[in-house]
């Protein structure tokens, strides 16, 4: 392993040195270049600024450990520009050459001076909101807060495993420090308490809630009249009752969307009676086939008397619902990116899905761009990167062409389905009432297991 190693002459990085000389190939960074046993080479500091000097002309690194930095001073003599200069402004130097190197691990080591600059008690937990005190603590905090801020999305903490680059924080306490990693990586999903102060948003995120006056026709009203105190039920509990527009012809499970929890009433089905084949949309190879064709489903229908029942005016716009295609040039997409993520990736390479649910939707995406590569999910999370508003559904398989320099030109995005696709189907439950299935039927069509109970 390639292993560049910041401060490599202090006595942490000569610790390194002599602990992983031999089994790697140790480089080094510091602002002397003493030749040093085990070490090939030690670069200056202005050698990883890419203007002056090619990331071509440096080694491949696998890893890099950044140490450098200025030591507390305890007399408190030292200017205290000079902490931030030198220890936020290196970390953000050697951060931003790690997110442009050939690099999969990046460790900082920081300070426990960065969560407090004492403790109550004999413990610093990782429940300490961090409270530095002084230029040393609130200089290695703010580089702290520059990496991860480099690897932020929407203001949420990236964290989850497997990610293509691994950054690790480690304090310099010997004991009881606080430990942060962070994956290159975000799989976030959206519930409830993603609005503490109010029940519901004119979002996907609660159904495109909007408002009472348009939910109040006579047919609602009668049909609430009708089911007064009907609840859906699965073993005495009250269901969490999902609903998207369109399903695609295929349930979504519970777990590809939101936390990783199964429900037995929202599992995968056909949306059919006439069949209940249903591949296994989990292989790509399942999923491409199920997505370019047009499968029977009770929510295969473009009859505008039935649609007009469930989509508003606008929604009627959409014809193109159950299977439909979104093209986007290379400047549209790459732009696109950007500002959704706030990451550069540069020019985008391809779109390439690492995880599928049991219907189709892409639930781990993993964005690959000329400058960097990044995971992101779950559906709603991917639906919200590739489009101004939403994607029609995550259920998708990309076409590149025009490719040049082995960069294409224009992305087409072939898709099916319009929302989550756990639970009741809108537009299918609309197709089978049109049909004289009771909405009794139609319920436990789309929770397999449920029961309808009046509870008041």
């Amino acid at each position: 392993m390639n292993i560049l190693i910041t401060g490599i002459h202090g006595f942490v990085g000569s610790n390194f040195v002599s602990a992983l000389k031999g089994a790697n190939n140790l480089y080094g960074l510091d602002i002397i270049m003493p030749s040093k046993e085990g070490v090939i080479k030690t670069f200056l500091w202005e050698n990883i600024e890419t203007i002056s000097y090619p990331l071509q002309n440096l080694p491949q690194f696998d890893a890099i450990i950044h140490l450098a930095g200025k030591a507390h001073d305890t007399k408190n003599q030292s200017a205290a520009q000079s902490y931030f200069d030198i220890n936020t402004g290196l970390t953000q130097k050697i951060f931003d050459f790690f997110l442009q190197s050939s690099a999969k691990k990046f460790i900082f080591f920081s300070s426990v001076k960065a969560a407090a600059d004492s403790v109550v008690g004999d413990i610093l937990t990782e429940d300490v909101i961090p409270a530095p005190i002084g230029p040393y603590g609130e200089s290695k905090i703010k580089a702290e807060e520059y990496i991860i801020n480099k690897l932020t999305v929407d203001g949420e903490q990236l964290t989850v495993d497997n990610g293509q680059l691994t950054v690790t924080m480690q304090h310099d306490s010997a004991a009881n420090c606080q430990l942060s990693t962070v994956n290159c990586q975000l799989i976030k999903w959206y519930d409830q308490e993603d609005h503490t102060h109010f029940d519901v948003c004119a979002d996907d995120h609660c159904q495109r809630y909007q408002g009472i006056t348009r939910a109040s026709t006579e047919i609602v009203k009668e049909a609430i009249h009708a089911t007064r105190g009907q609840v859906l039920t699965y073993n005495g509990q009250i269901c969490d009752a999902r609903f998207s527009k369109c399903c695609g012809g295929a349930f979504e499970e519970f777990q590809y969307c939101w936390e990783d929890v199964k429900h037995p009433y929202l599992v995968k089905q056909r949306d059919s009676k006439t069949t209940a084949l249903l591949p296994d949309l989990r292989m790509e190879a399942e999923a491409e086939k199920w997505i370019r064709s047009s499968p029977e489903a009770f929510c295969n229908t473009t009859e505008n008397k039935i649609l007009s029942q469930v989509l508003n005016n606008y929604d009627q716009e959409t014809t193109d619902f159950y299977r439909w295609k979104v093209e986007y040039t290379q400047e549209e997409l790459s732009g696109l990116i950007h500002r959704k993520t706030g990451m550069d990736f540069g020019p985008i390479i391809d779109l390439v899905p690492l995880e599928r649910g049991s219907s189709g939707r892409i639930t781990k995406l993993k964005i690959v761009g000329v400058r960097r590569s990044f995971t992101i999910g779950k559906e709603l999370e991917i639906r919200r990167t590739l489009s101004e508003t939403h994607l029609y559904s995550s259920a998708f398989v990309v076409d590149k062409k025009d490719i040049r320099l082995d960069i294409p030109s224009r992305f087409i995005l072939t898709g099916a389905g319009w929302g989550h696709g756990v639970g009741l189907c809108q537009i299918g439950a609309a197709v089978m009432g049109a049909k004289g299935y009771s909405y009794r039927k139609i319920l436990t069509h789309y929770f397999p297991g449920a029961t309808i109970e009046k509870r008041y």
